[in-house]
């Protein structure tokens, strides 16, 4: 929501489990898969979330546990052998272009890759690169579009937390400024006057 020109989308309900649907979408499954998650709070607890909700549709996760360092060095390994993991990720700008170029197929190597779906898909590819030429509204009409599809069409990642933070003030307190990347600058507040 803090990326600049970014739409709610609404294209996955939030209404809680669809048990029956999920299996219609999935089919007969009888698969395996690996799953890499680092071996510490609260990272094997999802891990184990999700071996517990994808059972019922016949796909068993195999969690694989490593070291914080280690997990982030085989994940961004090309060719690595496994089907999902779980990774945070905080923006640093508000400009779109951060949150959709990591999906640049063309920015793949065979190490140190933030692309952790290493989703590959050279038309997509053309389009980050295009809309990043652009400017303006037109800029970012065109990252929201290009979201819309990569979520809806290509689901190379999926987004399950997002942060969210609350800030209290006194009424004595003022000059409160939002920073969206931020939360609140501190340098900027002030006291308000108590007019006695």
């Amino acid at each position: 929501p803090d990326t600049t020109g970014a739409g709610d989308l609404h294209l996955y309900p939030l209404t809680g489990p669809d048990l029956r649907r999920a299996r219609q979408l999935a089919g007969n499954v009888h698969a395996t898969a690996i799953m890499y998650t680092p071996n510490y709070s609260p990272w094997l607890q999802e891990a184990q979330i999700f071996q517990r909700d994808l059972q019922p549709l016949g796909i068993d996760v195999q969690v694989k546990a490593f070291s914080r360092n280690e997990y982030f060095d085989r994940i961004g390994h090309r060719g690595e052998p496994f089907e999902l993991a779980v990774s945070g990720w905080y923006d640093v700008t508000t400009d779109p272009t951060q949150d959709l170029e990591m999906f640049d197929g063309s920015a793949i190597s065979a190490n140190g890759n933030q692309d952790f779906s290493y989703l590959n898909d050279p038309a997509l590819d053309r389009q980050l690169h295009a809309a990043a030429a652009l400017s303006g509204a037109t800029r970012y009409r065109t990252y929201r579009q290009l979201a819309l599809e990569l979520e809806r069409d290509l689901v190379p990642a999926a987004t399950f937390a997002t942060t969210a933070s609350r800030d209290f003030f006194s009424a004595r307190m003022g000059c409160q400024l939002y920073q969206p990347l931020y939360g609140i600058d501190l340098a900027a507040l002030c006291l308000r006057s108590t007019g006695s």
